[in-house]
């Protein structure tokens, strides 16, 4: 666990965020408030067991198992 918080970063889940989510096509509410947090930090990847509610995203969108391969490739 502490060789996975030293490169990743909680983003932040602020009134902002949640007015995006409120107003965005994503069906589900959870997972909107899940990508606007991500993208308030700009983050590189969202990583979900759910890929289908993130058609939406401008960022990469992968399991769990496809980015721990992907970290292990660049390594």
């Amino acid at each position: 666990m502490l060789k996975l918080c030293s490169f990743i970063e909680i983003s932040p889940l602020t009134k902002k965020e949640t007015d995006l989510a409120f107003k965005t096509k994503n069906p589900d509410f959870e997972d909107a408030l899940q990508y606007f947090s991500a993208m308030s930090v700009d983050c590189d990847y969202i990583i979900t067991r759910d890929p289908k509610h993130f058609k939406y995203s401008t960022k990469p969108v992968m399991s769990g198992e496809e980015f721990l391969n992907l970290y292990n490739e660049n390594l």
